[in-house]
């Protein structure tokens, strides 16, 4: 398709995800970078974009704090939600208390409040508490489910939780008929695995 129309924002927003959650940053960076040169445009255009597709793959804690001041300095909205636990790191367990805080007692208002979160938590290796939140974004925006195929969630599609919420969504006949995702196998409705 980019072939077809080098020029589209979208497409290169579309591929741009798409190597995220194949967990290749250098191709993710170029379709990125094409995309900035353009000016965006693209239907998934957000100042926090870049950032959250850096935080497909799994990071190290230096690289977590640069992106939360990243994801702050794109868009301030996320300021009261990601301070908290820009200041617990680089003690993990107290930016993961922070993180599920957060699930308890909402901060601030932000479009993609929840995905960032859950992408926090799996960063951090609190799986359950990013499944929480992605039960609420699939509910809320369910397009942003190609994220949840992402490398950094690899455990989080592990837990029993996880295939709960794809039979609540009623995908597996869609999966049954057109083939199972990459990263599941299966052979039938409640007789599958992901991974």
């Amino acid at each position: 398709a980019l072939e077809l129309n080098p020029l589209d924002p979208n497409q290169l927003s579309l591929l741009a995800n798409i190597n995220a959650v194949k967990g290749d940053p250098d191709k993710t960076g170029h379709f990125l970078r094409r995309l900035n040169e353009m000016g965006g445009g693209s239907v998934s255009d957000s100042a926090t974009f870049p950032s959250l597709l850096r935080l497909q793959s799994q990071n190290s804690i230096e690289e977590i704090e640069t992106v939360i001041k990243d994801l702050i300095d794109a868009d301030t909205r996320l300021t009261s939600v990601l301070t908290p636990i820009s200041q617990a790191l680089p003690d993990q367990n107290r930016a993961m208390a922070e993180i599920e805080s957060q699930f308890q007692f909402p901060l601030g208002a932000h479009p993609e409040r929840n995905e960032v979160l859950a992408v926090l938590a799996a960063q951090l290796g609190a799986h359950e508490l990013a499944l929480r939140f992605w039960s609420i974004e699939i509910e809320e925006k369910p397009l942003r489910m190609l994220r949840l195929w992402s490398p950094v969630y690899s455990q989080m599609r592990q837990l029993p939780e996880f295939n709960e919420i794809m039979i609540d969504i009623d995908i597996i006949p869609f999966w049954e008929k057109l083939g199972w995702p990459d990263r599941c196998v299966g052979s039938g409705a409640s007789d599958f695995r992901c991974f």
